[in-house]
Parts: C-alpha cells; structure tokens; sequence
C-alpha cells in the first residue's frame, strides 16, 4: 500500500514540475488520466490512454503531460 501511494505521489510531482512554466486555466483529473488546458488555450493529456482517451495522438500509458491538440 506504501508503494502505490508513493508511485502516487512521484507521478503527481513529475505533473506539477512540468506545469510550473505553463499558466493552467481549467483541469480534469480522473484515477487514470488527466487533461489540462493552458492560457494559449493548448490542451495537454497524461495517464493511461489504452482506450483512446488520452487523443488520437497518444496510445497507451504517457506518464508526463503532451500537447495534443491548439487553439480548445
């Protein structure tokens, strides 16, 4: 149990480094994936994408957030 919640939080922290330099307005996280999108209105995906809901772009686990999709 120790190590999901540190695979967990690892995973959490690897998120946040990468959205310090991109200015977040709206987010939606779920046990597996989340979505993000930035002022420039570029939308960014991570997490487990085995059934497509990560975009067309990515396939299977991305474990940092990837610019899918401009102008949202």
């Amino acid at each position: 149990m120790v190590e999901i919640y540190l695979n967990k939080c690892l995973k959490a922290y690897i998120i946040i480094l990468f959205f310090r330099s991109v200015r977040i307005t709206n987010i939606s996280l779920s046990e597996t994936h989340g979505a993000a999108i930035d002022r420039a209105k570029c939308l960014y995906t991570w997490g487990d994408g085995s059934y497509g809901q990560l975009g067309e772009v990515i396939d299977g686990i991305c474990p940092k957030p990837k610019k899918v999709m401009m102008n949202v």
